[in-house]
């Protein structure tokens, strides 16, 4: 369902925001019984924060490299 809803979202011609789209990707996947978190994480040097969405270890949103360098501080 999260490659089917990234498939989609590629349709779209609006900006990727990791905020509203993890939050969108999110919903999609409640509404459909799955579920999954929502992480947003920061990075101190130089400073950075991402959200992404996570089921259990499986990230479903965004690859490893994104996501590595960023240590998760709030889990919704």
């Amino acid at each position: 369902m999260a490659r089917g809803y990234a498939a989609a979202r590629v349709q779209l011609p609006l900006r990727r925001l990791c905020v509203p789209d993890s939050l969108a990707l999110a919903r999609f996947l409640w509404k459909r019984d799955v579920d999954c978190d929502v992480l947003f994480g920061v990075r101190i040097d130089p400073f950075a924060a991402h959200a992404w969405v996570q089921k259990g270890e499986l990230l479903l949103s965004d690859n490893i490299n994104a996501v590595a360098d960023y240590t998760p501080v709030f889990r919704l």
